[in-house]
């Protein structure tokens, strides 16, 4: 970055996001006290670590790299799934999507929201039996690497369809992408399936450790980059990866619009 002449010493210059096209692992081991941390968010850090610009992750086969790079410079955003499984009480009511869907439907998404009480392993398994048609999704859940609540039971990385459409993701769970290149592990079922970005957790984060997706929801709609919207800037590494463009916007097509 240096050699490139701009200036990216500080969050807000020249150069933001840093994009990482290579086999890495996706953790590492804090030297302080060996807790497992993401790769994506320990790097681009200054020696007091501060953080100097906003990394995605674009790795695997050629093809593959071509693929989650060419699908977000090119697709625009239309449909969005929000699937909500955790239970409506206070401890929770941070994390849930209702605040935000009024800024989404005004940048022209078309939303499903599934919330307690419909939200069900009927309620997953009547849409994952229908072909895949959202651009974005956010799903709160709960559980291990290779199941994840979806209401009233589990579902698995069985339960996970193929996509007909390349998809963002979201995904507030712990462990989901503890090893994203195994495909009998949530991430890596969904990449594997046709998800191009992701966002998820390599350990446990606790909830506190993802931004609240009303917040994410609220800066897509202002086209603020989907990974970048996923990041809490001024916090210490953690456990949060982001796999993909860091330059991918949700809703790009429809500032366009309304500027003409």
């Amino acid at each position: 970055m240096k050699r490139s002449g701009y200036e990216y010493r500080e969050l807000g210059d020249a150069i933001d996001p840093l994009t990482l096209v290579r086999m890495l692992p996706v953790k590492y081991r804090s030297p302080n006290n060996h807790d497992l941390r993401a790769v994506t968010d320990g790097i681009a850090r200054k020696e007091d670590g501060s953080r100097y610009a906003i990394a995605g992750w674009i790795y695997g086969s050629p093809e593959r790299a071509l693929y989650q790079a060419m699908a977000a410079i090119f697709l625009d955003s239309e449909t969005a799934l929000l699937y909500d499984s955790y239970p409506k009480t206070s401890s929770w009511q941070q994390y849930h999507f209702e605040p935000a869907i009024p800024l989404l439907k005004q940048a022209g998404l078309n939303i499903q929201h599934i919330e307690q009480p419909n939200a069900s392993q009927k309620t997953w398994q009547d849409i994952t039996s229908q072909p895949w048609n959202f651009d974005l999704a956010f799903i709160n859940s709960r559980g291990g690497k290779a199941n994840f609540a979806v209401g009233d039971g589990d579902a698995s990385v069985e339960d996970i369809p193929q996509l007909k459409v390349p998809t963002a993701m979201h995904f507030l769970h712990s462990f989901s992408a503890t090893t994203p290149n195994d495909i009998d592990t949530i991430a890596g079922r969904w990449l594997n399936n046709g998800v191009y970005a992701y966002v998820g957790s390599v350990d446990e984060p606790y909830v506190s450790g993802f931004v609240p997706p009303k917040y994410i929801l609220a800066q897509l709609s202002l086209n603020i980059p989907f990974l970048a919207a996923s990041r809490y800037t001024d916090a210490p590494p953690w456990k949060i990866t982001t796999i993909g463009d860091p330059l991918m916007v949700i809703n790009g097509k429809f500032k366009v619009e309304k500027e003409k």
